[in-house]
């Protein structure tokens, strides 16, 4: 038998015996799951701004509109949460999110926070008494390139994922998304975001 027979295999062996095990042993599976932007919402002052092509993109400065920053919100789902105490109110509940990543697609090379994508966990409060938000993080590969333009997946940070743990059970958590306006390289896009 060749040594690429015997790799094939053993890859194969692994693939079925891995996730065997990883069932078996608590909190070591990994939750993935991708949601795309056609779940969230959008803003709906100037609705033209958007263009819905693979996600939701910004094209407010096309054909002489206004350019500026659009903001979507997108609902986090988390059914795996196994909050403690669920009969409980006011109980803290740690979602089993472990690291959320945005992607998309950055056209403006403008070097203000206004043309950069950003991203920041914010939730409601389940009585709609009010909100809360992290600080919002720019998305962009490179952190020193304040003039990035293209495509990009970027992890958020501790900052942002601590907001997501604070939530109590109940509390309505979502991704907060700008979209910078169009630039030299066409429509800033937002495609989704993954969870693990």
């Amino acid at each position: 038998m060749s040594t690429l027979s015997l790799l094939k295999r053993a890859a194969i062996g692994l693939s079925v015996a891995v996730p065997a095990v990883m069932a078996i042993l608590p909190g070591t599976a990994s939750a993935y799951r991708a949601y795309p932007a056609a779940g969230c919402t959008y803003e709906t002052d100037f609705v033209g701004d958007y263009i819905w092509s693979l996600g939701i993109g910004n094209q407010s400065a096309v054909g002489g509109g206004t350019p500026r920053a659009r903001t979507i919100r997108c609902p986090i789902v988390d059914d795996n949460s196994g909050a403690p105490g669920a009969t409980t109110s006011n109980v803290s509940w740690r979602p089993n999110v472990a690291t959320i990543y945005v992607t998309g697609y950055d056209g403006h090379n403008g070097n203000g926070d206004y043309y950069n994508a950003q991203a920041s966990i914010c939730y409601v409060f389940r009585e709609g008494s009010g909100s809360s938000c992290s600080q919002a993080k720019m998305l962009r590969p490179i952190s020193t390139d304040i003039t990035f333009t293209g495509p990009f997946q970027v992890a958020l940070d501790a900052p942002q994922l601590n907001k997501l743990k604070e939530a109590w059970q109940g509390d309505y958590s979502y991704v907060q998304i700008q979209i910078p306006q169009n630039g030299p390289l066409g429509n800033s896009i937002i495609y989704g975001y993954s969870t693990y």
